[in-house]
């Protein structure tokens, strides 16, 4: 029985033996810049008083440990933009691409972010801006298509694809409305790509069984059920 309905046994294997990589390396480098850099000393004292960590050697593996996940968070945007990239008519630009998706058949584009917070409220005009420039004008090879801006794990328990207007800081005001430019969630846009109802929630309920296959790691059943639940809690 497959993983997953719309993309290949071993297109899955690869991506998350390639993000088992990724996260095993910048844990590594973590430990390695963590002796390089200056450390914050009254962070130290504060952090083991307040969460109860008994020991320096305790505090610095969970500070390397945080830096890593910083790593993570980034390398998993890629992930998602990596399976979505491999259903049929989807394209992944990969790194540096104008946007990350593209879709011919549907004219449609997107920006893949790993969560709601990666760029922050800030910046998110920016985003909005090339949007404008790509479906907008006229000698742009997007015109007229229409661009999603993906938050694969939401804000709040909810699910959304309603119009992307990001507030401008030089302005003071939120971007103009324009319904080719659109903020969607993950499982909202997981549907949209596949075409399958559930395909996020699939992905969920695959990907134990691919680390198993990939790694030496193995998932006590409760611990799956409580991952689970933290899924359902997203949206």
């Amino acid at each position: 029985m497959p993983y997953l309905a719309f993309i290949q046994d071993s297109r899955i294997e690869f991506l998350v033996s390639d993000l088992l990589e990724k996260a095993r390396k910048s844990q590594r480098e973590s430990v390695i810049a963590f002796e390089r850099n200056v450390i914050d000393p009254f962070a130290a004292l504060f952090e083991m008083a307040s969460f109860n960590i008994s020991t320096v050697a305790d505090w610095r593996v969970q500070e390397a440990r945080r830096q890593a996940q910083k790593t993570l968070q980034n390398a998993l945007g890629e992930f998602h933009q990596q399976v979505l990239g491999s259903v049929s008519g989807w394209s992944d630009t990969g790194r540096g691409g104008i946007v990350d998706l593209v879709c011919e058949e549907k004219k449609l584009i997107a920006e893949v972010k790993n969560k709601y917070n990666t760029v922050k409220g800030s910046d998110r005009i920016k985003y909005y801006q090339k949007f404008e420039e790509m479906v907008q004008h006229r000698t742009s090879r997007y015109h007229g298509w229409a661009c999603y801006f993906v938050e694969v794990v939401p804000a709040r328990e909810k699910q959304y694809d309603k119009p992307f207007i990001p507030p401008d800081n030089t302005t003071g005001v939120r971007a103009p409305e324009n319904k080719s430019i659109r903020l969607i969630d993950g499982r909202s846009f997981y549907r949209l790509v596949t075409g399958r109802p559930q395909a996020l929630d699939e992905l969920i309920d695959a990907l134990p069984r691919v680390l198993e296959k990939i790694s030496s790691y193995r998932f006590a059943a409760q611990e799956v059920r409580y991952v689970r639940d933290y899924f359902d809690k997203a949206y």
